[in-house]
């Protein structure tokens, strides 16, 4: 993903997402000069996911953050 808003300089995110058996799924995140992030889940049915995710900061915010933890809740439309 590339990411350009002005007045604020070019960033990307590089992402990948592997799945196991169409049921759970694993994968990793890397914003530029922001953050590492590492997620897992499961497809609950062919309707509903479930995921969980946790965001290492690697910018001058670490100073106030220890990262962020997130819970994901997905409708398959």
């Amino acid at each position: 993903l590339l990411k350009s808003v002005r007045p604020a300089p070019v960033s990307f995110d590089v992402n990948a997402k592997f799945l196991y058996q169409e049921r759970f799924w694993m994968g990793l995140s890397y914003r530029h000069r922001d953050a590492v992030v590492g997620l897992i889940g499961l497809n609950v049915n062919s309707l509903l996911t479930l995921g969980y995710s946790y965001d290492y900061v690697l910018s001058a915010v670490q100073t106030a953050s220890r990262g962020s933890h997130e819970i994901v809740l997905g409708l398959m439309l």
